[in-house]
């Protein structure tokens, strides 16, 4: 199963991939929680911050997933993490056979294994697809910013608190101002669209029954 946390900038190359019996699909922010409940009568919001925290309680180590990310971080073993510095440069395909190289484990039927992606979507819903396709029993987690819990500035009590009651983003703003006024602009910009082009509205209207509540 691969686990999408969809906002309303990454909501359409996610909905052009979907696989009812591989993919699931969660509402990852405020924005298209509001936007979807004109066509939904109830929308869930699960964020990744949270996802992630959560899976941390149980596993602070991340000892039963395979970490694949656009850095390195020393709070995982490099047995189980691989980064994606120049993802961007590299086809999908070359990149997900270096992968099965590194983790020659994910090709069994019976490894535990879970892995944790986290570069920007859409690059990592369509990683996340390409692997399954060669390892449908994996579990995969598309979890994008909210691996820089990792990082020390967001390491405090506050940060979590705010994740947990779903303002995380106000955090992101503190610590990567630019990236996330970016975000907020194109997320306004797909928000308007939606409520005024009758087709992005039908579209929209489809990719919310996907969501799970």
């Amino acid at each position: 199963m691969i686990h999408h946390f969809t906002n309303l900038i990454c909501w359409r190359e996610i909905f052009s991939i979907y696989v009812e019996r591989r993919d699931k699909i969660y509402c990852d922010t405020i924005s298209m929680q509001i936007l979807g409940r004109l066509f939904k009568n109830k929308i869930k919001k699960t964020s990744g911050a949270t996802t992630f925290l959560d899976i941390l309680k149980k596993d602070a180590t991340l000892e039963g997933f395979i970490l694949l990310s656009d850095k390195r971080y020393p709070e995982i073993s490099s047995e189980r993490q691989f980064p994606l510095p120049y993802f961007e440069f590299v086809d999908i395909q070359s990149i997900v056979s270096i992968i099965f190289d590194k983790f020659p484990e994910l090709s069994a039927s019976q490894c535990e294994k879970k892995i944790i992606i986290g570069v920007s979507s859409p690059k990592q819903n369509l990683l996340a697809a390409e692997i399954f396709s060669k390892a449908p029993h994996i579990d995969i987690y598309c979890l994008g910013a909210a691996l820089k819990l990792f990082e020390r500035k967001f390491k405090n009590e506050e940060w979590q608190y705010a994740a947990v009651k779903k303002v995380g983003f106000v955090y992101f703003l503190r610590a990567d101002t630019k990236r996330t006024v970016k975000k907020m602009l194109h997320t306004a910009y797909e928000f308007f669209r939606i409520l005024i082009l009758p087709s992005s509205r039908l579209l929209f209207r489809s990719f919310c029954v996907k969501i799970s509540c």
